[in-house]
């Protein structure tokens, strides 16, 4: 039986899969989703930083969220909060690809075109 973390808009699901059933444990959150544009706002040396650090990090949670930025889901709060079981130095280049993110323009809606 293998177990696994999928995060998607704050919200932690837990999927629990066996040979037979597939289980879905879905927790309430009171956190409103943030959105940015990314194509207006991001530029290509963040992209990168990004992506490095999602290869580089060991936490999936954290990796995932990172890969999140992509879409321009704000997750730079929750990055924060969870990255602290990473590496000081990824913590420090995580802190900085999110206090990037904070300088954009947030919206409640999806403003990015997919």
């Amino acid at each position: 039986m293998g177990y696994r973390n999928v995060s998607h808009f704050f919200m932690p699901v837990y999927l629990v899969v066996s040979v037979n059933f597939i289980i879905f444990d879905v927790h309430q959150t009171t956190t409103t989703m943030k959105y940015f544009n990314r194509h207006a706002h991001m530029d290509a040396q963040t992209r990168r930083e990004i992506l490095k650090l999602s290869i580089e990090c060991k936490n999936w949670s954290v990796g995932n969220m990172l890969s999140g930025l992509f879409d321009g889901f704000n997750y730079a709060d929750d990055i924060r909060e969870a990255c602290v079981s990473e590496s000081p130095e990824l913590q420090v280049r995580i802190g900085i690809v999110c206090a990037t993110i904070d300088t954009y323009p947030v919206s409640n809606y999806d403003v990015t075109e997919h």
